[in-house]
């Protein structure tokens, strides 16, 4: 049974709980990943089947991953059938990232009743075994040999120099002695007995007709290694016929750590390298979905909020009690992709709506206040110190506090503060906030003192509700 989602945002969804609803069309989305789930293929031998393998589920941090596994898990769900059973199971890496191997982590909780959170675990896990142990027992004695396969290989570099494990754990062998039926076989590499035992566990997962689906997600949280770990063990070693794995991550920020994991062993040029990681990633996943950006996110967060308007800039209007200066300009931000990000604008309206709210009732509590010498276009500077706030890293934002943004709206224009002529300053071609950054080089409205806009920047700071952290990673 999955769990109520009582959160107020799309970003703050867990993997295995109820979607919120987003309004964003992602459920036509999540439909079009089920039917490529579920279509059999004929392989000429025998009964089609589903395809298997590696399904990526890509899109930025806070673009809703999250929300669109777990939309794709209540879709198989509703597909299952008593003669065509569709198994969920879910794997939220980064609470494992403390225990240094994921992949036994992985195995785990393969055998872990609330990792079904649809509620379909097959009834299986304490069924004695030939072996005279259960088949739980053996699960875990298998995980226990590949966290310490893990360590040997860490330790010596290779597979093939793992001489202290050459015989298999008890676990591990009872699962091989399931799935060939007592039958004597030759001695085969490591890897191979591996990839069997992992057939023999997917046999007692999910039945004949079956088949296990397993969600992943935050993988591109981890560390590299880590990452890298699994993605090797989901391609050579976990991969079975009876099984497809879906992960939900960054693209950008997995390819990033696949450079970051090799570079010791290759030479790379700057660009070179992420395009390694590009390739490594089209190898791994046998097909790939993208969250693209989305223009319906700015009506979904009036929605959320309950701001009751077709606008940011209409709400803005009726809330201060009159028009404003840099309304087109607000209206010209919304439309950058940086902002399409959920959870991102979420944070920025919410952050906006408070500042701006606290601004009025002072205003109105005492008319001598620093706010009401502000500026008819403090609004718009408002929305925009909100969703640096939200975007930008502390100190880009400070420095593009302490800037006269009136000289730089002569010179090269205000988001030339933000990316500087330090190459730590630069953002590249395929993060939004390059885009975000040129549309504010076009600013032209009323510009505020610097004294007004720290005034402004401290409301944004105090209004920030807990919890909100700056993205420095928004692309």
């Amino acid at each position: 049974m999955t769990q109520p989602n009582n959160r107020s945002t799309l970003g703050s969804e867990f993997l295995g709980e109820k979607p919120a609803e987003e309004g964003l069309g992602m459920g036509e989305m999540a439909n079009r990943i089920v039917a490529h789930l579920t279509e059999r293929s004929n392989s000429g031998k025998g009964q089609p089947y589903p395809s298997h393998g590696l399904v990526g589920v890509f899109g930025h941090w806070g673009a809703g991953k999250t929300h669109l596994l777990n939309l794709i898990g209540e879709k198989l769900v509703e597909q299952s059938t008593p003669d065509a059973p569709c198994l969920v199971c879910t794997f939220r890496t980064w609470e494992y990232e403390a225990e240094a191997d994921l992949a036994s982590a992985f195995i785990r909780c393969l055998i872990s009743e609330q990792n079904y959170p649809w509620g379909q675990m097959y009834p299986a896990f304490d069924q004695t075994l030939p072996s005279k142990i259960t088949f739980r027992q053996a699960v875990w004695e298998f995980a226990d040999f590949v966290h310490n396969l893990g360590k040997s290989v860490h330790d010596r570099g290779k597979l093939s120099d793992v001489r202290t494990l050459a015989a298999l754990s008890r676990g591990t062998q009872a699962l091989l002695d399931f799935r060939e039926s007592g039958q004597v076989l030759p001695p085969e590499p490591v890897a191979d007995q591996i990839r069997r035992a992992m057939q023999g566990l997917m046999a007692k997962l999910a039945p004949e007709s079956g088949r296990l689906y397993v969600l992943v997600d935050d993988l591109d949280r981890c560390s590299p290694p880590n990452i890298v770990r699994l993605f090797e063990w989901f391609k050579n070693h976990l991969d079975t016929d009876r099984c497809t794995y879906v992960l939900g991550l960054d693209h950008r920020i997995a390819a990033k750590a696949i450079v970051g994991h090799y570079k010791d062993y290759m030479s790379f040029e700057k660009q070179e390298s992420l395009d390694y990681g590009y390739r490594y990633l089209d190898k791994l996943f046998e097909v790939e979905f993208e969250i693209l950006p989305n223009p319906a996110t700015e009506r979904m967060v009036l929605a959320r909020l309950r701001m009751d308007a077709r606008s940011l800039a209409e709400w803005t209007r009726r809330e201060i009690g009159r028009d404003f200066g840099g309304e087109p300009e607000m209206k010209a931000l919304l439309g950058m992709t940086a902002l399409w990000v959920p959870r991102v604008l979420l944070r920025a309206v919410s952050t906006f709506r408070m500042s701006l709210e606290a601004l009025i009732k002072q205003d109105k509590a005492d008319k001598t206040l620093f706010s009401n010498d502000l500026p008819s276009s403090f609004p718009f500077w408002l929305f925009l110190l909100s969703a640096l706030h939200h975007l930008f890293p502390p100190d880009h934002v400070e420095s593009f506090v302490r800037a006269d943004l009136k000289k730089c709206q002569k010179d090269k224009g205000i988001g030339s503060v933000l990316d500087g002529e330090r190459n730590d300053r630069k953002y590249g071609a395929t993060d939004p906030r390059s885009d975000f950054i040129a549309e504010m080089n076009g600013i032209r409205t009323e510009a505020l003192t610097e004294q007004q806009i720290r005034y402004l920047y401290r409301t944004v700071r105090e209004k920030t509700p807990r919890g909100f952290r700056n993205v420095a990673e928004a692309g």
